[in-house]
């Protein structure tokens, strides 16, 4: 027996034994996703979630590498159809299956029979799955999601006698239904999850849905596979480098540094260092997993199992401080503690405003340091019309390259504004940062009720290290969607300046079409530099607002639910029992702290 196989067997005796005890304290843990996990402790094959946005190319991916087939799973194109998700497993041949709910069983049916096969199809083509999966129609699309609970297709794929593959709506998909019924609904079977993403920096969606639908759900393992499509959005080295180098900052700044990132794409040629090939890909896919899987599966029902415990000795704590108490007194309790939860809340609220100007402060000094950057490249283009050259007889073939070359000079020094802008910008975040800890760590006036704890600090923790996930870098924007957004500069200038200049050129002489050229090129290149300086303002701003909305929505619903437990202890009348059973909390109160220290050890 290896290290690892010790190891795991451990772990799944330290968590029978959590489940057990949460069992004899009678706290409802049946059927939670922390059972359901710790059942699948024992279960040989992994499930890997494949998640993205829309029309990302996760099902091509999957087509591609894993069935060998370029069309066999439904891609978008245009608006989302794809309405339920398809799981990949292992056969002999392939086979689709699928699955509806067991609406035709009398009361609720047990867990192994809430989902019924409905039909088998032998060697499906993609005609087939799409019939099944798919639908334009946003009405027909949520209701066939109802209906199914899953189709699952078998295939002769060696990699998935080990590993099921799950493919799911786009996490950007604006049906909410469709994918709680779909994607949030299957993703606490997952173990692993391997997100796609374009080649460009993560957006909002992406950060949000890692943070709430995977990291806070108990996924501590993850893969990031960046798609490039090298023939029909050709990068740079360079450029594509910034991109990567963009994702695994976004992933350090809310606390996932050791997150792999890998690019890819389909084209054996393309330049830079990436999986270029069908089995490249599969095979980073399998690595990652065959490292991962069992190490994440512990991981996420040590997770879940603690989020029960906690839930548990909240409740237990609430019973010892209300017992012996008479109503009157628990009624004096009751009205203590929601005044201490008010003062507590303002002093909170205090400590955020001062945050938040330090954020505003820094949003505003990044979007002043944008400016003067953009201000610069704008004086760096029209002294390139200031060259000698545009004295001489060839004054228009000067200019004109110039000009056609507008984009290529521009874009990189506009990637250097905000690099610049960015690194003040970092910097100050981090010192905001840095203060707001500092406050809420120290300040004496954050105590809280008996049963209320920020010893964790779970919550204002997890508030830090989202903050600059949220204030993305907006100078990726320029790096990936061209200088300016729907292109103003290869716009405006061609079409502005290479017209007017082959007219003007005939008629001007070479030192009046140089003037001409400097002062045209001022009004159009500011102009279009203006509407970069716009979009960054209104990203930074609404960004910041973001965060201020998380933090305050955030302590309340951390208030809410460490003081709910004792509010319903408080509220109940006191009986003949409550010694005993305040005797029996702090024993079993005991027993959960210890079984929490024991859980800490399980690796």
């Amino acid at each position: 027996m290896t290290t690892s196989d010790l190891s795991s067997k451990s772990a799944i005796t330290s968590l029978t034994e959590v489940f057990d005890f949460l069992k004899k304290m009678e706290h409802p843990v049946d059927g939670t996703p922390f059972a359901q996990n710790l059942a699948r402790l024992k279960h040989p094959i992994y499930r890997i979630a494949f998640v993205g946005r829309f029309q990302v190319g996760k099902s091509t991916l999957i087509n591609r590498t894993f069935i060998k087939d370029a069309t066999l799973l439904t891609s978008g194109e245009g608006l989302p159809t794809t309405a339920v998700a398809t799981e990949l497993k292992y056969g002999e041949a392939p086979l689709m299956e699928v699955f509806t709910w067991n609406t035709a069983a009398e009361g609720i049916p047990a867990a192994n029979k809430l989902e019924v096969s409905s039909k088998v199809i032998e060697r499906p083509t993609a005609a087939d799955l799409a019939r099944e999966t798919a639908n334009e129609d946003p009405t027909a699309r949520t209701e066939l999601s109802r209906k199914l609970a899953r189709v699952v297709l078998e295939w002769p794929n060696e990699s998935l006698k080990r590993y099921t593959l799950l493919d799911t709506p786009g996490i950007d998909d604006p049906d909410e239904v469709l994918l709680s019924n779909t994607t949030y609904r299957l993703l606490p079977e997952c173990d692993l999850a391997v997100l796609l993403v374009p080649a460009a920096q993560l957006s909002k969606t992406e950060i949000d849905f890692l943070r709430q639908k995977l990291f806070d759900q108990g996924f501590t393992r993850l893969l990031v596979l960046v798609s490039h499509h090298a023939d029909t959005q050709p990068r740079s080295a360079t450029v594509l480098s910034r991109i990567m180098e963009a994702i695994r900052g976004q992933l350090d700044s809310i606390g996932r540094s050791k997150v792999p990132v890998q690019m890819f794409c389909y084209d054996e040629t393309a330049d830079g260092n990436m999986l270029k090939t069908p089995e490249q890909i599969e095979a980073a896919v399998v690595r990652f997993a065959d490292e991962q899987a069992g190490p994440a599966r512990i991981e996420k029902a040590v997770h879940l199992a603690l989020a029960e415990l906690h839930s548990a000795s909240s409740n237990l704590q609430a019973d010892i401080d209300a017992s012996g108490k008479s109503a009157e007194e628990r009624a004096a309790m009751l009205v203590k503690v929601r005044q201490e939860v008010e003062t507590l809340t303002r002093r909170h609220d205090q400590i955020a405003a001062s945050l938040n100007l330090r954020l505003r402060g820094a949003g505003d000094a990044y979007i002043a340091d944008i400016a003067q950057g953009l201000k610069d490249v704008n004086k760096a283009f029209v002294d390139g019309f200031k060259a000698e050259g545009l004295d001489s007889g060839d004054a228009y073939d000067v200019a004109t390259k110039h000009v056609r070359g507008a984009e290529l000079f521009l874009q990189p020094k506009i990637q250097n504004a905000f690099a610049q802008a960015e690194t003040n910008f970092q910097s100050a975040l981090q010192s905001a940062i840095a203060v707001y800890t500092s406050d809420v760590s120290l300040d004496q006036d954050l105590a809280l009720p008996a049963t209320v704890t920020l010893g964790e600090r779970s919550f204002l923790m997890r508030t830090l290290t989202q903050i600059p996930g949220y204030l993305v870098t907006i100078g990726d924007y320029v790096v990936v969607n061209g200088p300016l957004p729907g292109g103003p500069i290869p716009g405006l200038i061609l079409r502005m300046l290479l017209g007017k200049m082959f007219e003007n050129s005939k008629i001007m002489p070479a030192d009046l079409l140089r003037k001409w050229l400097i002062e045209k090129s001022k009004g159009e290149i500011s102009a279009a530099l203006a509407v970069v300086q716009d979009h960054a303002t209104t990203l930074v701003r609404a960004n910041l607002q973001q965060v201020e909305t998380q933090i305050k929505s955030g302590f309340n619903d951390l208030m809410a639910a460490e003081i709910k437990p004792l509010e319903r202890v408080l509220q109940q009348p006191p009986t003949p029992e409550d010694s005993q059973n305040k005797q029996k909390a702090l024993a079993w109160l005991e027993q959960a702290n210890a079984l929490k220290q024991q859980l800490a050890h399980v690796s």
